[in-house]
């Protein structure tokens, strides 16, 4: 090798050394190299642990040619004694396959229902597996067709066929699951054969259980009971908690026997209440007795399993079996006689398929019925059932790109073009307030309102009242009005945040094209952050129907100076409110302290 080349490598500079050159010249003696041991390099095959064989190409010269970086990758110096080897840690970063729990028969196998309501066929006055009083409640209130959901269920509940292939036919019904979409009368599905069976009571026992996950979806609940049990001797209550004490609430639920000491008697026979209350009633209300039970119906189930405050439902069942007789440890048709559970029936448009979350309801021979929109290719993945994600027929589904800063000018867009009654859904109560805020602001001579967990009972019910009279143009809310209530007169659903989950989804959009009237739904979605992340969970469940709906910003770029002093003005706002909610914590805190004070120097 020259000296030059010799002192490059061991490190030494010397500046009359021309770099260029000798650059040239290590290449052109490592090409000679290379061509002169090219009959004598080898293979060697390497063993990897993922079993694909790996062939290295390995060359023989010497060290110094490794040290530049345009010499091969791959050195290999000859050695007999080298052995096959494997790679710990190797991977093939091949994505894994989604393990897929095959779905249990009575899911996989439903009773299909249509969802057609714009051709009802089954008339009420022909109906005449209902009492005759149910029925005359029915057209009292209007109603001349039964929609399908009820006119396949409510048979099947108050005839034999719901003890059909049971064990224990004389004691207990099959339980019953229903998935169907939101507006398809699911709420009248229930209502009605428990009004039927339980209309000759003698004596008042809590006999029907009605949970829900929300206030609002109670009351309206309760609404529906009252209006259909007129002539019957039945009393219903409702027991949401809030800002109802359980004192009032027990006085309504039980009553103590005059001079007979700690004995109770129930006072109603229907109750609607939810999770979190039911488990103060079960814990502090003597004489609170669920023994009776025949009935136990989970509204929204999908959004109550979710719900485990305070394991509500083991409390439940420990509570329906206390003071029955010692279980036998033998399982037969006759101690299964003696252990009478209620018929669990369970509504929801997005019924979950989880065996974990299914399992914890001990369902017993349970039985699904569910619906698919006709002319449509079932809407659910291979792991969902049938019908799981489907939406009414009436209902239009859109979704539009728009960055998230410029969504309050689309809103603008939406109502410049005609848009009445809106109901946009927001991430959080916190959004939802903001929202409203601004859309007040930018939306000059158009009423808007929200509606939140932040507003008692009373503002909520006058506030829903006024947006179904047609006197509020855009209700801002959260996802607490997307479970099962039903507001009048909703003409257009916007999300302005999207869902996280396709369930979320399907009950937003459910506010709106419902009981056979025509919707529309649009999910704002912003091109960098949200809309691949929302379309690819729709791709995910087979759900194709929701189309992009074009709007150009010439038809809203002209009012984006209004925009940004709206914007001033929101912050000058919130910034008020922040203070004066700072100055009233601060009050009331005083206040507390001053009462506090005042008590103990009262003290002797």
């Amino acid at each position: 090798m020259e000296p030059s080349l010799a002192r490059r490598f061991t490190g030494e500079e010397h500046e009359d050394v021309d770099r260029s050159g000798n650059l040239q010249k290590l290449l052109k003696s490592i090409e000679k190299r290379k061509s002169k041991n090219a009959g004598k390099s080898k293979k060697q095959t390497v063993e990897v642990d993922s079993g694909v064989e790996c062939n290295t190409e390995v060359e023989v010269g010497d060290s110094a040619s490794t040290a530049v970086g345009d010499a091969p990758q791959s050195v290999y110096v000859e050695n007999p004694e080298i052995k096959p080897f494997h790679i710990i840690g190797g991977h093939d970063f091949e994505k894994s396959k989604k393990v897929v729990s095959p779905l249990p028969k009575w899911l996989a196998n439903p009773t299909i229902i249509s969802t057609d309501l714009a051709n009802l066929s089954i008339k009420v006055k022909k109906f005449k597996v209902l009492d005759k009083l149910l029925i005359q409640n029915l057209k009292d209130s209007g109603v001349k067709y039964l929609f399908p959901v009820q006119a396949k269920v409510i048979p099947w509940m108050l005839q034999k066929e719901c003890r059909e292939n049971s064990l224990i036919r004389q004691s207990a019904p099959r339980d019953l699951c229903v998935s169907a979409p939101t507006g398809s009368g699911k709420t009248l599905t229930y209502v009605l054969p428990i009004l039927h069976s339980l209309k000759n009571r003698f004596v008042p026992r809590i006999r029907a259980l009605v949970v829900v996950p929300v206030q609002e979806l109670a009351l309206q609940v309760l609404d529906v009971f009252k209006r259909y049990s007129k002539g019957t001797k039945l009393k219903i209550e409702v027991s949401t908690g809030g800002k109802t004490e359980l004192l009032a609430e027990q006085m309504k639920l039980v009553r103590n026997i005059s001079g007979v000491g700690d004995v109770f008697e129930s006072r109603i026979d229907i109750l609607v209440t939810t999770p979190g209350r039911l488990v103060e009633h079960l814990n502090y209300t003597k004489g609170f007795d669920l023994t009776h039970l025949r009935y136990l119906i989970i509204d929204e189930a999908d959004r109550v399993m979710e719900n485990v405050q305070d394991d509500w439902m083991h409390i439940l069942e420990k509570h329906i079996n206390y003071g029955s007789a010692k279980q036998s440890s033998i399982v037969s048709v006759k101690t299964l006689r003696k252990r009478r559970q209620p018929q669990k029936l369970l509504f929801s448009a997005t019924l979950s398929h989880d065996p974990e979350k299914l399992k914890q309801l001990g369902l017993f021979q349970p039985i699904l019925f569910t619906s698919v929109v006709n002319d449509e290719e079932s809407l659910g993945s291979k792991e969902d059932y049938i019908g799981k994600y489907t939406t009414p027929q009436e209902l239009e589904e859109y979704y539009t790109a728009v960055p998230i800063k410029l969504k309050p000018l689309v809103m603008w867009a939406l109502v410049n073009r005609g848009w009445k009654k809106i109901l946009c859904f927001a991430k959080s109560v916190e959004d939802a307030h903001r929202l409203s805020q601004l859309f007040g602001l930018l939306l000059a001579g158009k009423t808007v309102k929200e509606l939140s967990s932040k507003l008692n009972r009373k503002e909520r019910d006058d506030t829903l009242k006024e947006f179904a009279e047609g006197n509020v143009d855009i209700l801002v809310c959260s996802d607490v009005m997307a479970r099962g209530i039903d507001i009048p007169g909703v003409n257009y659903v916007v999300s302005y945040d999207p869902p996280k989950h396709v369930e979320g989804y399907i009950h937003r959009v459910g506010r709106t094209g419902r009981a056979g009237a025509s919707g529309t739904a649009l999910t704002l979605l912003d091109p960098d952050s949200q809309k691949s992340v929302f379309l690819q969970k729709l791709q995910q469940v087979n759900k194709a129907n929701v189309e992009e709906m074009l709007i150009p910003d010439t038809q809203y770029i002209h009012k984006l100076e209004d925009y940004r002093k709206a914007l001033v003005s929101l912050k000058t706002a919130l910034e008020v409110e922040s203070y004066v909610q700072k100055k009233d914590l601060k009050r009331k805190k005083v206040s507390k302290k001053r009462r506090k004070h005042k008590k103990l120097k009262s003290k002797p």
